[in-house]
């Protein structure tokens, strides 16, 4: 299947109420679609506590700075370019783990980003659709790579070893079209806010976990995260360039995410992400004001 523009006639997406945000934690159960299985990638339904919902506030109320023409709109190709040694080592301390000293934390080339599929058009484009299907997301995934689609994987797959040795395995293959499902599923629910923040990064996660693809995967997981937070308005100009940002925290962004995998622990992935925004608000307001 050709990924084309989608018409503008069609169904719409059904429509809940804005989460509630608690003094103690936020229910989700009427957010993130449950599933009677214990085998997902990431926990149902979702429980965050107070520390994360504050990361999601700060992160919602930087994003909106970016609307501001002052501030730069990179793509990942571009936003590659401008960082400097400096904008890394900032990025990295800025999520720095307690488990961070396990990784092999060797220096990642940003030179990557040059060569391969601008996601940006692609997120601008998904975020059109009013719903998503398991064929439309192979199609997504095989757009990300500069493919018409891609078939989803048919062994094990799991994550490169740290540098003890130690790696984490993806769900077994059986598994996938099931999980791809809870993430359309999950895209296809409007919400606002913060709530579309946690609905967002739930999506980005549960998509890295299922590992559907035999490549892209961690772009199919950027784009579906700036496809929704572009439709939920909560980005009105142009996608994160996540994949730099994630790059330069050389594996700490990684260990947020399987920190939700494997205990359910939201307020790392959270505040990582958080603090991902602020870097690039950052940024992106200096290189502007220097360029205005």
């Amino acid at each position: 299947m050709n990924l084309e523009r989608p018409s503008s006639q069609g169904p719409t997406s059904r429509t809940i109420p804005r989460a509630i945000f608690g003094a103690e934690s936020l229910s989700m159960e009427a957010i993130i679609p449950q599933h009677p299985s214990k085998r997902c990638p990431v926990p149902y339904p979702i429980a965050i506590g107070d520390h994360a919902v504050s990361s999601l506030t700060s992160a919602l109320e930087l994003l909106k700075m970016l609307r501001d023409d002052s501030f730069c709109n990179w793509t990942e190709r571009t936003f590659a370019q401008h960082l400097r040694p400096d904008d890394l080592d900032e990025i990295e301390t800025s999520t720095r783990d307690v488990l961070s000293d396990y990784l092999a934390n060797s220096v990642r080339d940003l030179k990557l980003f040059q060569s391969r599929v601008d996601l940006t058009e692609t997120s601008e484009l998904v975020a059109k659709f009013s719903a998503l299907d398991s064929e439309k997301l192979a199609a997504i995934a095989g757009r990300c790579v500069g493919l018409n689609s891609q078939q989803m994987r048919v062994g094990q797959a799991s994550t490169q070893p740290d540098a003890q040795g130690r790696f984490v395995q993806f769900i077994p293959p059986e598994q996938v079209p099931r999980v791809l499902n809870d993430v359309c599923t999950a895209w296809n629910i409007e919400s606002s806010g913060e709530a579309a923040l946690l609905r967002a990064l739930w999506i980005f996660v549960a998509t890295l976990n299922a590992h559907a693809f035999c490549d892209g995967n961690g772009r199919l997981a950027r784009t579906l995260l700036n496809s929704y937070l572009l439709r939920a308005g909560v980005l009105s100009r142009t996608p994160l360039p996540l994949g730099p940002l994630i790059y330069a925290t050389r594996g700490n962004f990684e260990i947020a995410v399987r920190r939700v995998e494997l205990m359910g622990d939201w307020t790392s992935l959270c505040a990582a992400f958080k603090s991902l925004v602020l870097s690039y608000v950052k940024i992106s307001g200096i290189r502007g004001r220097q360029t205005a």
